[in-house]
């Protein structure tokens, strides 16, 4: 009960809530979501949770309200606070992560340095993870902290890249050893030569050929030196490059700056489709609509763009043209069509999006 108690108060805690257009509408136009509804989220549909399960799990929960066979979010005077903020300042976004990670192995991983309240996966128009996460925090003294936090960089690929860099040092490591071995016995077996070379010959000759042997033996050690300080520099350096290997943590505002508003729309607009796939339909009548009349009539409706023409749902519908009554008809937009109508919507101008949204 207590992963089903942590799923539920996540959808109605404040930042999911403002964001989750669906389960917000849902919950203002109908006093609450039906239990049986909810219960076919995502998350929670492959747990075969009952509708007992919830009111146990929710008995004493701050956060969800059980009003009859519904769910609503607890009267609460920080919702109120949360939705008025300025939300990119209580936003850090974090670059380089493992692109095959997954939401809970990122969150996991992110708990061992701060507390997340919202994690959100930026995908592009393939639904690709980038590698790059905006994380949500309590507090503006909470981003400040973590913008200076140095995380090493975690996942699969990682852990084989540094097992094979290890590898690659330990390699050099022991050649050095093998060629210091070889070249002392080598020296060994040119001094016992020459001693017998030597043997008869005058006390001057003999200091003589021993100047000469010191001379090149200390050539030969220079030159080894130089060799093994030339490799343990590599090695060095293939350290630091591992302990280097850092995620890159940015304010909101400042990634804004550092990829550009263009950039930054076209990420948008990326992950508008990503999330929206299937769920954009056109459709034709010659009626005059109200938004609110258009919800009434079309189930799961969650968005109504009356001016293009264009509805959207919460889920992808089973069917890809539906005749709902003499007067509409509706049918899924092809990807091309998609494409053209993301780009007529402002990313970069929150205000002028919410003026298309409230027409």
């Amino acid at each position: 009960m207590t992963e089903l108690k942590k799923q539920l108060e996540f959808y109605f805690s404040n930042q999911n809530y403002h964001k989750d257009t669906y389960l917000r509408t849902t919950c203002e136009e109908n006093d609450g979501i039906a239990i049986e509804k909810i219960l076919k989220f995502k998350k929670l549909q492959p747990c075969n949770y009952s509708e007992e399960d919830v009111r146990k799990a929710l008995a004493e929960s701050k956060i969800v309200k059980i009003n009859g066979d519904k769910l609503t979010k607890a009267e609460d005077k920080s919702y109120g606070e949360y939705v008025t903020r300025k939300h990119c300042d209580y936003t850090v976004v974090i670059e380089g992560l493992d692109k095959e990670l997954s939401l809970e192995e990122i969150e996991t991983e992110l708990c061992k340095y701060f507390e997340p309240k919202l994690i959100r996966m930026m995908r592009n128009g393939k639904k690709k993870f980038l590698g790059v996460v905006k994380v949500e925090l309590e507090s503006v003294e909470e981003v400040e902290r973590v913008v200076k936090l140095e995380i090493p960089v975690f996942g699969k690929k990682v852990v084989d890249g540094e097992e094979e860099q290890k590898g690659v040092v330990n390699g050099l490591q022991d050649d050095m050893r093998a060629t210091k071995d070889t070249n002392e016995v080598a020296g060994d077996k040119e001094k016992d030569e020459e001693k017998k070379d030597d043997e008869g010959k005058n006390d001057e000759k003999r200091k003589k050929d021993e100047e000469d042997v010191n001379k090149m033996n200390g050539k030969n050690e220079m030159v080894q030196a130089e060799a093994g300080a030339t490799k343990m520099k590599k090695e060095e350096k293939s350290v630091k490059k591992v302990k280097k290997n850092i995620l890159k943590i940015y304010t909101e505002e400042d990634y804004r700056k550092i990829k550009g508003p263009k950039d930054n729309a076209s990420e948008k607009r990326d992950e508008y489709l990503t999330k929206n796939k299937d769920k954009l339909y056109k459709f034709v009548s010659c009626k005059e609509w109200t938004i609110k009349d258009m919800k009434e009539i079309v189930k799961d409706v969650i968005f109504v763009d009356l001016e293009k023409k264009v509805l959207r749902f919460k889920e992808p519908p089973e069917q890809e043209k539906m005749k709902i009554n003499d007067e509409l008809e509706i049918m899924r937009m092809e990807q091309k069509e998609c494409q053209e109508y993301a780009k007529g919507i402002n990313f970069s101008d929150k205000k002028k999006r919410r003026k298309r949204s409230a027409r």
